[in-house]
C-alpha cells in the first residue's frame, strides 16, 4: 500500500488573542487554578476550584452567557472550606428542579456534595466510601444502570 500523503499538524495560538480571553477569578498572592467546569443543559456553566494550589477552600462561580463574564465568588456549604484537593465537577441527570450535579472532593476519605437544582443550592461534603486519592473522581461514567 503506497504512503497516503500526511497533513501537517497545524497550531493555532490564541495567547495574544485577548478578545477570546476571560479573567474569571483573581486574588492577590492567591493560586486560583485546578478549575472543574460542566455546562448544563441551559447552556449556563459552572466553576469549582480551590482557593490555593491543589488545595483549600472550594470556590464556586456562575456564567449564564458562555464564559463571557462570571458571577462573584457564590455562597458554598460551610463544609467545603475544609477541602483537601482539587475538586471535580459533574453533570449527573435532571431532576424537578434542574440539573443534577456532584461535585467530589479527594484525598481520604473522599466526599461528595450534590445539587438538584442546577446549582444554586448543595448539600454539604459527606464521605461516600473508605477510599479517595488525588482529583479523586477524575472522570465518570454512566453505565446504563442508574447508579
Amino acid at each position: 500500500m503506497p504512503n497516503a500523503a500526511v497533513a501537517p499538524v497545524l497550531r493555532l495560538d490564541l495567547d495574544r488573542d485577548t478578545s477570546r480571553q476571560t479573567v474569571v477569578d483573581r486574588e492577590d498572592g492567591v493560586y486560583l487554578g485546578h478549575v472543574s467546569t460542566v455546562r448544563l443543559e441551559d447552556e449556563t456553566i459552572l466553576a469549582v476550584y480551590p482557593k490555593g494550589h491543589g488545595r483549600g477552600p472550594i470556590v464556586l462561580k456562575r456564567s449564564e452567557d458562555g464564559g463571557k463574564s462570571w458571577s462573584p465568588r457564590l455562597p458554598v456549604p460551610d463544609s467545603w472550606v475544609t477541602s483537601l484537593e482539587t475538586p471535580t465537577l459533574f453533570r449527573v441527570g435532571k431532576s424537578e428542579r434542574g440539573d443534577s450535579l456532584i461535585l467530589f472532593s479527594g484525598l481520604y476519605p473522599i466526599r461528595a456534595a450534590r445539587s438538584t437544582d442546577s446549582g444554586r443550592t448543595w448539600t454539604e461534603l459527606e464521605a461516600i466510601g473508605d477510599f479517595g486519592g488525588i482529583v479523586a473522581m477524575g472522570g465518570l461514567a454512566d453505565l446504563g444502570e442508574g447508579r
